[in-house]
């Protein structure tokens, strides 16, 4: 009994390998390639960013320039005897050299939305009807007040209101 051995063919083929020549330029062109691929991602992701942070520098600037005080702080009650309304009215002095425009108020961490435009050396009163039970004032109570503008600043402090 034989066994057959079953080869595939030969391919002619040739045993050169490229010439180191035109390995090299084949490199070269690689390493091209990928650095312009490289360098083209990196103009346009740089660019993106440098404008972004062009705007956020010229809001900072801005910011830099606004200042504003608290001045006077006022408790009031108001409404029939069996609901007394809480009101705090707050007197904010724009001291900086740009308008400001007052977007919040927070008295005990509740919000309390504005849209008050001030101008530089006015005073504004702002006049906050207290709705939420949880930021109720009694007399002789300290309150935290903190007022937010528009470009991020804020003031904060701790206010007493006045015994009866």
């Amino acid at each position: 009994m034989s066994l057959k051995v079953l080869c595939m063919p030969k391919r002619s083929r040739s045993k050169k390998a490229v010439s180191p020549v035109i390995a090299n330029v084949l490199m070269v062109m690689a390493v091209f390639a990928l650095g312009t691929i490289l360098f083209a991602w990196a103009t346009s992701s740089f660019g993106a960013y440098q404008g972004g942070a062009g705007v956020w520098f010229v809001n900072r600037g801005e910011a830099l320039k606004e200042r504003f005080v608290v001045e006077y702080v006022s408790f009031s009650k108001s409404g029939p005897p069996w609901f007394d309304q809480n009101n705090i009215t707050i007197l904010i002095r724009n001291v900086g050299s740009i308008d400001i425009t007052v977007r919040t108020v927070y008295i005990n961490s509740t919000a309390y939305n504005f849209n008050e435009k001030i101008g530089v050396d006015q005073v504004q009163a702002l006049k906050v009807i207290i709705l939420n039970p949880d930021d109720y004032w009694d007399y002789g109570c300290v309150t935290r007040i903190a007022v937010a503008s528009e470009r991020g600043n804020v003031i904060e402090g701790y206010w007493k209101a006045p015994s009866t």
